[in-house]
């Protein structure tokens, strides 16, 4: 759904990419599905994106002649 409204704001079918932006906040391209929102008629999957404190980013050193 997004895609496509962005699509018809920057592509024209005859011409091609007439925009590589748009002049809307990106609010406008966002959707309002309340957290937890459950139907049988528009299953959706919805993902909390949360950072892992837990991860290090130390990288080992690899022994090339093992």
């Amino acid at each position: 759904m997004i895609s496509c409204a962005f699509r018809e704001l920057t592509v024209d079918d005859g011409s091609g990419v007439f925009s590589l932006d748009v002049k809307y906040d990106p609010d406008y391209f966002s959707l309002a599905i309340p957290r937890g929102f459950k139907s049988e008629v528009l299953p959706i999957w919805q993902f909390i994106l949360q950072p892992n404190l837990e991860f290090s980013n130390d990288i080992e050193e690899i022994d090339p002649s093992a």
